[in-house]
């Protein structure tokens, strides 16, 4: 009985990914999904289909970069397996959750903390999401919106602002951002297990320096 209820909300979860599937369809428009099915040179699904691997190993790699220099034991064949099995489990639920599973494929393979394991999946999902706002920045100014619909201050101040979330990649200010987090009433009872935790995330980031930013952004 314990068992069955354990494994309930798995499958609540495997069927929410589903319904959140279908309602974005439904949203979209089966009708207007398959026109533009239709409409697309199939030439060019294949390309982009066929890019998708290398794309993933280069993704692979860069985390598996990540995990060396934690000083962590990964072989490049298990990162890349890991990655796979993230996407997965992502298909499958909502919110991006089957990222967290290469933190405990990284636990297993290396004996690892939970959390110094988690700190290297935090920095390879901020680095991409730093590749997109880039990318994204430049097609902003390719469409020339600065200056008409958004006004140079305006464009600056949220690049400035965009930013900041880098700076919880420095070690002393994470353990900072912890200690003042762990003071919180409401997590005030846990604060030793709460306050390791935190050192152990820090300590994967202890790794990271401008030149190695820069490469696993690239």
């Amino acid at each position: 009985m314990m068992e069955r209820a354990k494994a309930n909300p798995l499958r609540l979860l495997r069927y929410l990914g589903f319904l959140l599937l279908v309602v974005l369809v439904v949203v979209a428009g089966p009708g207007k999904m398959l026109r533009v099915a239709l409409e697309a040179r199939p030439s060019w699904l294949l390309v982009a289909f066929v890019l998708n691997v290398p794309q993933l190993g280069l993704k692979a790699f860069r985390w598996f970069l990540l995990v060396r220099w934690q000083g962590l034991r990964l072989s490049y064949p298990r990162a890349l397996l890991a990655y796979f099995g993230c996407l997965l489990v992502g298909f499958l639920t909502p919110g991006r959750i089957g990222e967290v599973t290469k933190a405990f494929t990284l636990k297993y393979e290396s004996g690892t903390s939970l959390s110094h394991a988690l700190s290297s999946v935090v920095l390879d999902r901020m680095f991409d999401m730093y590749l997109l706002l880039s990318l994204g920045s430049l097609g902003i100014v390719r469409f020339a919106l600065v200056g008409t619909v958004l006004s140079w201050p305006t464009f600056i101040a949220l690049c400035v602002l965009l930013c900041i979330p880098l700076l919880f990649l420095h070690q002393r200010l994470t353990r900072w951002a912890g200690a003042w987090a762990i003071r919180l009433p409401v997590l005030r009872s846990r604060a030793a297990f709460l306050n390791e935790k935190v050192n152990q995330f820090a300590d994967g980031l202890a790794v990271l320096r401008p030149g190695r930013i820069l490469l696993a952004i690239g």
